[in-house]
């Protein structure tokens, strides 16, 4: 985002929202994925249990609701069993590439079961999202998208065209991204599905803003090109966050409220809009030092800096990144302290550029 062209460069410290998958079977380090935690495996009074680390009895993927779905659909053999549970373990545990062996072996062994192979296909894809695999990612949903519209599940489908549109717009295909985004849209509205319409809009308010950023690159670097492009993109994906803030307001969720915020201020500061950005991103550091979510009132400090410093508010500028960097000293996040100083380095350079042109002693 290029919304301060200086000879000092602002330090960006924008966090957006991430994308938000259809169906959260894991957890990645590439998406925030809002899944509930499922229960672990249940043991037979009869089993022997097994040992499991003690930060995994408690928390587990979806995976082990799938095993119990997919043990009723008679045609999970005992390997293809088998390899589902290895599987859940795997991804439990992290170790994703050595589960997704597991879920093509699976998907070898299984019995042709259009409900299983709908069901291996979703797991895969959603593990080859969670390694950042998004061409395989993209050709599993396909399968996953082909098996649900022959079972006539059209929530199945709903689904697979988010997870799909995440995996082309992470490909850059934002074209086919933003169809797949809109179907989910209005396929969650069909369904009257309140999360699902939230999901829908927060995606297209990324894309919009993705490709508003892209048009105003493009015409910075084409004297030819206008504004117009971005701009209109612009005015979707704010359009698009501030329906999806209504919905996270009814239902009361003060993180996604704050990352919206969040995207709304850097959407405004885009537009050069200052005052609107400041609100925002005000608005989340209110909500984030409710929550002691450390990391985002550091995000949320640095962009109200980067707009008090666009604006030329130098002195509110060094107060933002000042505190910025006592906050991310005392929690030991060096990324976030080297970035406080260099932002602290450029803005002291242009206050004094200020106070010397105020005195007459230097023009520029």
């Amino acid at each position: 985002m290029a919304d301060f062209v200086s000879s000092n460069p602002l330090i960006e410290s924008v966090d957006d929202e991430d994308l938000q998958p259809g169906v959260a079977d894991l957890r990645s380090p590439h998406l925030s994925l809002s899944s509930a935690v499922a229960s672990d495996v249940n043991v037979s009074p009869n089993s022997p249990k097994r040992s499991m680390h003690p930060s995994l009895r408690h928390h587990s993927t979806p995976l082990v609701d799938y095993i119990r779905q997919a043990s009723h659909h008679g045609g999970l053999s005992t390997e293809a069993s088998k390899q589902l549970k290895e599987a859940d373990g795997l991804l439990r545990r992290g170790r994703h590439a050595e589960a997704i062996s597991c879920l093509e072996l699976s998907l070898l062994t299984s019995n042709p079961d259009s409900s299983l192979q709908c069901l291996l296909w979703r797991l895969l894809g959603n593990a080859q999202l969670s390694l950042g695999q998004y061409k395989k990612a993209s050709i599993c949903f396909l399968h996953h998208l082909a098996f649900c519209r022959e079972l006539n599940d059209f929530e199945g489908v709903t689904k697979a065209e988010c997870n799909l549109g995440i995996s082309y717009m992470k490909l850059g295909m934002l074209k086919l991204a933003g169809r797949c985004f809109l179907q989910y849209l209005e396929n969650s509205r069909v369904l009257q599905d309140n999360m699902g319409i939230a999901k829908a809009l927060s995606n297209l308010g990324v894309l919009s803003k993705t490709l508003a950023a892209r048009a105003y690159e493009a015409a910075l670097n084409d004297s030819n090109s206008s504004n117009e492009n971005g701009d209109a993109n612009l005015k979707r994906a704010i359009a698009y966050f501030e329906q999806h803030l209504e919905i996270v307001e009814q239902h009361g969720d003060l993180e996604k409220q704050a990352r919206v915020y969040g995207n709304l201020g850097s959407c405004h500061e885009m537009a050069r809009q200052y005052p609107q950005a400041m609100f925002c991103h005000g608005k989340r550091l209110e909500i984030v030092r409710m929550t002691s979510d450390w990391r985002s009132e550091c995000y949320a400090l640095c962009n109200l800096g980067n707009c008090c410093r666009a604006n030329q508010k130098y002195a509110e500028a060094l107060e933002y990144y000042t505190t910025n960097l006592e906050l991310s000293r005392s929690m030991d996040n060096t990324a976030g302290e080297v970035a406080s100083l260099l932002n602290l380095g450029a803005t002291c350079e242009l206050l004094g550029r200020t106070k010397r042109l105020s005195n007459g002693t230097l023009c520029i």
